[in-house]
């Protein structure tokens, strides 16, 4: 098993692309002083003028990179590329142009987004990163289920900076992670040796840490032990899922909730405070960082240090909550969702906070008989995670 640190960084929009650029070259630079690897992923929208175009004809140096993506196979709609991803990823350059770039053009580029180099998707990596100075050839990057792809970021498993400046719904978004890869502890009683004191201030250069989570990616004898595992586990989710009527109608509920439509009330309502006091008193801690925008993310440990995790989404349009109820170790993930009352749709209508109230009530006690049921069955299958392993902090 391999692990790897991933660090969401806070990026202030006031710095600009250029100044994000530099600071990574930087630490790039501080941290691999003979050179690293560059990456980059640039697309087009598909609409308007070409920005690959104005790229191409601004540093002439990218046009081996550039390649069509049709919209349907033989098509002429789509829109142009300028990559040099490696087979690894899910996105990789199929015309099989690989080569380094320099990091002056890559500079050149970024001081151009967004504007007049409005890019749907901007995308860098600086990889084969040295972060704790072993002077070790590079490592190959891990692989889990699915490749890594430059649309969605912190997915590539390899010692490297990730950095992305994509159109979200009305306005850019810049994204920044580093990616270091960890030393397991050799026994039980040592932690997992994370950055120290002078590596956390060269991480932290880069901007604030916002957010760290640990990602385990398997052996292939690993991979195929947990495989032949998952049939099993799948097989419970499925049944849980089933018949959800039946054992929720078992289930101790607090509240009796009418069948009501998905639309809510147009009444302020906010979820936040109702699920932090809840689970609290269910020792889950809530995760500031990854939650927002309508999301609400609580978590805890078991007693095999494997983690359950809880997602509520509430939905403002239409005032709907939703919840998925995670079980999951380092190398396997399974997930329910159900409703918040038997006979009642999973997204349930907020009619006012009352109801809101009553309704959390009752995830808590729903999540609790998933503790006591459907959380042993499953560890049962995999067994308890390492006493070292961490999820997130």
């Amino acid at each position: 098993m391999r692990v790897f640190q991933v660090n969401n960084h806070q990026v202030n929009r006031k710095d600009g692309l250029p100044a994000l650029f530099n600071r990574a070259v930087q630490v790039a630079t501080t941290v691999n002083p003979h050179g690293f690897r560059r990456y980059f992923y640039f697309a087009d929208s598909g609409h308007g003028t070409s920005a690959v175009a104005r790229a191409v004809k601004n540093f002439p140096q990218l046009e081996k990179f550039c390649y069509f993506v049709p919209e349907i196979p033989n098509s002429r709609a789509g829109h142009h590329v300028l990559s040099n991803l490696t087979d690894v990823w899910a996105e990789a350059n199929p015309n099989g142009v690989f080569d380094d770039i320099d990091t002056s053009t890559l500079a050149g580029v970024a001081e151009k987004i967004p504007k007049p180099l409005h890019f749907m998707y901007g995308t860098f990596v600086f990889d084969q990163l040295d972060w704790f100075g072993t002077g070790n050839a590079p490592s190959s990057p891990a692989i889990l289920n699915f490749k890594p792809s430059p649309f969605h970021y912190g997915t590539y498993l390899s010692p490297s900076i990730h950095f992305q400046s994509n159109w979200g719904m009305s306005a850019r978004n810049i994204n920044l992670f580093s990616v270091l890869e960890l030393d397991l502890p050799k026994n039980a009683e040592e932690k997992l040796h994370t950055p120290d004191t002078r590596l956390k201030e060269i991480i932290n250069s880069l901007g604030k840490v916002r957010q760290t989570s640990f990602v385990a990616a398997p052996s292939p004898e690993e991979k195929a032990a947990v495989e032949s595992l998952a049939g099993m586990a799948n097989e419970i989710i499925a049944g849980y899922e089933r018949d959800l009527d039946l054992w929720l109608a078992k289930v101790p509920l607090t509240n009796v909730l009418p069948n009501v439509s998905i639309c809510g009330t147009m009444d302020h309502v906010s979820p936040k405070e109702h699920i932090v006091n809840t689970f609290k008193l269910r020792h889950y801690k809530y995760f500031n960082n990854q939650s927002g925008l309508g999301v609400y993310v609580l978590g805890k440990k078991t007693r095999n240090n494997n983690h359950i995790e809880l997602m509520f989404d509430f939905a403002p349009m239409v005032r709907a909550l939703s919840w998925v109820f995670v079980i999951q170790g380092p190398l396997w993930k399974h997930c329910i969702h159900p409703p918040f009352y038997h006979g009642t749709p999973r997204q349930y209508g907020i009619t006012d906070s009352e109801m809101l109230s009553k309704v959390i009530a009752n995830a808590g006690d729903i999540a609790g008989h998933l503790e006591q049921t459907l959380v042993p069955a499953i560890e049962k299958i995999y067994g308890p995670a390492p006493s070292w392993y961490e999820y997130q902090t």
